[in-house]
């Protein structure tokens, strides 16, 4: 329960800071009410179209993704146990793999990143403890 609602907290300033733009439409604050998120408790770090596109996440352990149920080019990992700096080096990780950073706001307590390469967007935060990667691909 406390990651949950550390997960919307981060999410929540992620939103303010940056505008409600690819993080706010990542999480389902859209028109399509036929939208449904199906958020699924797991560890196992998945493989499929959206993690296929970034270099695996080698810190922290998984807990949970989130499915959009009628629009598939949405989804979201939650990470655990992650610090930090790990979060960062992870962030340079992408760069290093082309991601380009388009907007990014660093706070004491968090830090949240929109990443793009070719047709994939990525909304980042980052704090102590829990990372949560959002996917949108056009």
């Amino acid at each position: 329960m406390k990651n949950t609602i550390n997960f919307f907290i981060v999410i929540y300033i992620l939103c303010l800071t940056l505008g409600c733009s690819v993080a706010c439409v990542s999480i389902g604050q859209q028109n399509n009410s036929d939208v449904k998120i199906n958020m699924i408790e797991t560890n196992v770090y998945p493989t499929n179209k959206f993690t296929n596109t970034i270099p695996k996440v080698d810190y922290g352990e998984v807990m949970y993704v989130q499915e959009f149920i009628g629009d598939d080019s949405r989804y979201a990992i939650g990470f655990t146990k992650i610090t930090r700096e790990e979060g960062n080096t992870y962030i340079n990780t992408l760069k290093n793999a082309g991601y380009k950073v388009s907007n990014s706001t660093v706070e004491d307590v968090s830090a949240g990143y929109i990443l793009t390469r070719d047709n994939v967007n990525l909304s980042i935060s980052v704090s102590e403890n829990s990372m949560v990667i959002m996917f949108n691909i056009n």
